[in-house]
């Protein structure tokens, strides 16, 4: 009080001095509206006005609309304070207006607005401080109409009554304020139409702050939002009217930003624990640019806009949408996070000057609706996360631009994303893993870049659940499809993991269309949704993993279009029973395993092998119409079944089936399903059982082995029922190193082929028919079952060795086998041992068999024959030279004489047919006849035989029947070798021979 006491004395002295000085008379006039500012004032009260600290005498009674006090003195010289006010209203009639008089002219334009302090008139010569306000202010006056105060630090409170209704401090247009140094102003509102040079002092805005069409010129001052109030800024751009310091959003208090607007502030902006709402905030400022001491930000956005140069840290808080852009073409900016903060949405880009704005979390989370880096307009953006959780309720954008990409480096953190994953600038993976996690259908577009690792969690409804893939989809890990579908879309988009692809929840699917997957680990899907959903896809396992596949449903028809395993050498493992290839297996240089799984293979080419190709499988089940069955150079370590009905399979190639492998022609054991398997003149070497036919069959399984040879080590098991056996030219060589098992069911062989040295060898379970039937495995044995027949059309080669015979027995002691040669047949059967045989079905020129070096095991019928052969030789003297036919004829040098060697059969069978040949030695001192050769003469009962070829040995090699005579007479001929056709008969009376006749002339 004592200030203003001495301020007054003041007053009083300047106004003695203004009278005694040179002086004027004028008007002063202006206008009166109510706080709205539009509506005029009613008449209430006086308007009365002061000069420096002296209330003066005149005053006008009306009051509403315009008014005017004239014949007012006031000096020409000094400074003028002129202060107005209406006297002897209501308080919220209650107006002020401060003027600082140009001192010259009349005082127009003054401004009384009820509840508000205004500054200024019409002459903007001169502006006010807190000072020239505090020469008429309330504790001058005394009068609670003059609700303004200035106190002894020069601060400035607009209504220190406290009774005014939401007092407002207005400055008039292109009027100067500025508080002064050290000078505070608190106001419930503020309006700006002009000069506001706020210094560093505090200002205090317990309500509305309006920068109207005013200048604000910040300095380095601070705005306090002590109460509930909005922040206007109407004039574009609003960007322009900016702010130093802001404390806002006290306790219980909501700062509104004007909506569809905004504010910058360039210093500090400090929030206590009330709101801000309303429109856009704006920081720009480096380092700490915001605290906060949670406050509910619920404005439309925020901005981090820092000038050029250092580094802008981002306040924990749950932000609206927030924008990190750099304000400045000069330099990259580089934000980091003090703590986790969630925000409706994060955007990062700069000024479009091709600068970066780089956000990095430093080990803190981010939580927002949506993420958008970077924008069209060459606003670079990039964001930088170090073990990190973002998590994305919406989209997450990288917008491409040109030059320098927009980016987001994912690092070693976790990535969740509510819906959209659009790339168009660069994803850097790092070793993060992406989660998609919303309740809507999703898409994602890469752009070429990979995700590390990626998982799909989308729990919404079942239409509703979906990640599309927007392009070819690339994963460096582990892809993992708990929950949703993944759609590579009709444009069948790529799929490829570095890592293992796990669809093993039931509550997943993968709708692969026609989409090539790559997968360097484990594969697992599971077919509890949907069971189709690979069988167009083509998958590629190119690393040593496992192939899993659950609740697979009709997996005779369900699986993959293509499958490729086995890759580099790498081995592939398949858990499962049963899976379909509906198109081409294919198998690299490694291995594709499981000892209990089932493939079923659909197309027409289904298999395609590398020369390493390992498949160790339980079976292959071909399921198609017209197939092809390569090679496979490692031979099949699987079962090879037949399956569906009308199933065609070809050879390509030479096939083995590896040990214990079989091949199995019955239709998946469906008497009704017709197959045929051809060889196609190749190969086919089975490690295990041949199996022709499900049994009674009604659908003809055909095996066409022609011209090809078929090894089984197995049984051969040709069931009842329509099915067929084409053998022609072919060989089946039974090479067992067990016992085996032959059951034919009445079809026949081209030749068969015994090679099994076990003890149990092989039993034929029923009789056969074969054009040739070979064994030459010394020690091995035969067994036939009793009853049946054995039928050799052309030829049988049943040879053992010297001490291991090859032994045919019965399956039953007691019971005889048939054993038939037809006409025609050779046999060469040495070393055996034969049983319970009978052979009397036999064609007679085949019986009975007699074989060599062998042994009668008794019990045999036409085996085994008592053959009596006799050979007798005599000479007659046909002529000599001297008394020629007549007698006296000697044995002269010149003779001619006939020999005559007669042989007889006188056993009680035939030997071999073509078996019968004489052999004769030459006198040396005779001379072949070659004139009248050799002829040959039956015998009353016929031998059965005809002359076959005769053979000549010469002097100089007599072993050698190669030798052709010449001349008449030969004296080179040593031998002869004389062979008959036929075979020998026997018995009868004479018994039956035959004679051969040649002769020679004595030298």
């Amino acid at each position: 009080m004592k200030y203003k006491y001495l301020c007054w004395l003041l007053s009083l002295f300047l106004l003695s001095l203004f009278f005694s000085a040179q002086a004027m008379a004028v008007t002063i006039s202006g206008t009166c509206k109510q706080a709205d500012r539009v509506t005029d004032c009613t008449d209430t009260g006086t308007i009365r006005f002061a000069i420096g600290g002296v209330l003066q005498p005149q005053t006008q009674n009306i009051v509403a609309g315009t008014w005017a006090i004239s014949g007012v003195t006031l000096p020409t010289t000094g400074f003028v304070i002129v202060t107005m006010f209406i006297d002897g209203a209501p308080d919220h009639q209650e107006a002020v207006a401060v003027v600082n008089y140009s001192l010259s002219g009349d005082v127009t334009g003054v401004e009384l607005i009820e509840t508000h302090l205004s500054l200024g008139y019409d002459d903007t010569t001169r502006g006010l401080s807190n000072l020239d306000i505090s020469r008429y202010d309330n504790s001058i006056s005394g009068d609670e109409d003059v609700f303004h105060d200035v106190d002894a630090s020069r601060s400035l409170t607009v209504d220190i009554t406290g009774a005014v209704p939401n007092e407002t401090l207005y400055i008039k247009s292109n009027h100067n304020f500025a508080p002064g140094p050290n000078s505070s102003v608190t106001t419930h509102h503020l309006y700006n139409d002009g000069i506001f040079g706020a210094g560093s002092n505090d200002i205090y805005v317990n309500g509305d702050w309006d920068f109207g069409t005013g200048t604000f010129n910040r300095d380095t001052s601070t705005v306090h939002f002590t109460g509930t109030g909005t922040i206007r800024n109407l004039v574009s751009p609003w960007w322009g009217k900016r702010f130093h310091n802001v404390t806002a959003s006290a306790a219980g208090q909501t700062t509104t930003i004007n909506p569809g607007l905004g504010v910058v502030v360039k210093g500090l902006l400090t929030l206590g624990s009330g709101t801000l709402d309303g429109g856009v905030m704006v920081l720009n400022k480096s380092g700490t640019a915001f605290v906060t001491a949670g406050a509910t930000l619920a404005n439309s956005q925020f901005k981090y806009s820092p000038p050029p140069g250092g580094q802008v840290d981002i306040t924990v808080a749950d932000y609206p949408s927030l924008w990190l852009a750099e304000n400045s073409s000069a330099s990259d900016s580089i934000f980091t996070l003090l703590g986790d903060f969630t925000c409706s949405g994060l955007s990062l880009h700069g000024n479009g000057s091709g600068k970066i704005t780089t956000l990095n979390t430093m080990g803190y989370n981010i939580s927002c609706q949506s993420l958008l880096i970077g924008s069209t307009s060459n606003r670079k953006g990039k964001l930088t996360l170090t073990n990190s959780v973002l998590n994305i309720t919406s989209n997450i954008d990288i917008v491409s631009t040109t030059g320098i990409e927009n980016e987001l480096d994912a690092g070693d953190s976790t990535i969740y994303i509510g819906e959209d994953f659009q790339n168009d600038g660069l994803f850097s993976s790092g070793t993060s893993d992406v989660i998609f996690n919303g309740i809507n259908d999703q898409r994602v577009v890469s752009s070429g870049d990979p995700f590390y690792n990626l998982t799909l969690n989308n729990t919404g409804g079942v239409n509703n659940n979906r990640l599309e893939l927007g392009d070819s989809l690339t994963v460096n890990n582990q892809l993992t499809v708990s929950n949703g579908k993944l759609n590579t879309t009709t444009n069948n988009y790529s799929i490829t993991v570095a890592g293992h692809f796990d669809q093993s929840s039931p509550t997943s699917e993968v709708e692969a269309n026609a989409s090539t997957i790559t997968v360097g680990g484990d594969f697992s899907a599971d077919g509890t949704l949907d069971s189709l959903n690979y069988n167009n896809a083509s998958l590629i396992l190119t690393g040593t993993g496992s192939l899993s596949y659950a609740n697979l449903s009709s997996p005779w028809v369900n699986g993959f279009h293509n499958l490729t395993v086995g890759q580099s050498g790498n081995t592939t493992t398949l858990n499962l029973i049963r899976m379909t290839v509906r198109n081409v297996l294919t198998v690299g240089s490694g291995d594709f395993t499981s000892p209990t799984s089932d493939i079923y293979l659909l197309g027409a080419n289904p298999l395609v092998f590398d020369t390493n190709a390992r498949l160790s499988l339980n079976a292959i089940k071909l399921f198609g119409a017209n197939q092809t069955i390569p090679t496979l150079h490692n031979g099949y370590d699987c079962h090879v079944f037949l399956s569906r009905n009308n199933t065609e399979v070809s050879q390509t190639g030479p096939i083995t089936l590896n040990s214990g492998q079989n091949l199995r022609l019955n239709g998946d054991t469906f008497k009704d399903r017709a197959v045929t398997y051809q060889t196609n003149g190749f190969d086919l070497n089975i490690g295990g059982n041949l199996q022709l036919g499900a049994g009674a069959d009604t659908a003809l399984k055909t095996l066409d082995m022609s011209g090809s040879t078929v090894t089984v080590k197995g049984n051969v098991d040709i069931r009842t029922g329509t099915n067929s056996l084409i053998s022609t030219n072919s060989e089946l060589i039974l090479n067992g190193t067990a016992a085996q098992s032959v059951t034919t069911n009445g079809k026949a062989f081209d030749k068969l082929t015994i090679t099994n040295p076990s003890v149990s060898g092989v039993t034929f379970n029923d009789g056969f028919t074969t054009n040739t039937l070979t064994n030459t495995t010394p020690n091995s044995k035969l067994t036939f079952t009793s009853g049946e027949t054995y039928t050799i059309n052309s030829a049988v080669n049943l040879q053992g060795a010297t001490g291991q015979p090859i032994t045919l027995a019965p399956s039953s002691a007691g019971t005889a086998w048939n054993f038939v040669l037809n006409a025609g047949a050779t046999k060469t059967i040495e070393n055996v041992t034969v049983s319970w045989s009978d052979a009397s079905g036999s064609h007679s020129t085949q019986k009975p068999i007699a074989p060599s070096n062998s042994t009668d095991g008794g019990n045999n019928i036409d085996w085994f024959p008592n053959v009596g052969i006799s050979v007798t030789k005599n000479s007659t003297l046909i002529s000599d030279p001297v008394n020629g036919t007549g007698g006296g004829k000697n044995h002269i040098p010149g003779a001619i004489v006939e020999y005559r060697i007669t042989t007889r059969n006188t056993g009680t069978s035939s030997p071999d047919a073509n078996t019968v040949i004489v052999y004769d030695i030459l006198n040396a001192n005779v001379e072949y006849d070659v004139t009248t050769g050799v002829n040959f003469l039956d015998g009353t009962t016929s031998s059965g035989l005809s002359l076959g070829s005769v053979g000549y040995s010469h002097v100089s090699s007599p072993d050698l029947y190669t030798y052709t005579p010449t001349g008449s007479f030969d004296p080179n001929v040593a031998k002869l070798k004389i062979e008959t056709n036929g075979a020998f008969s026997f018995g009868g009376s004479p018994v039956p021979e035959f004679t051969v006749i040649f002769r020679v002339r004595i030298k």
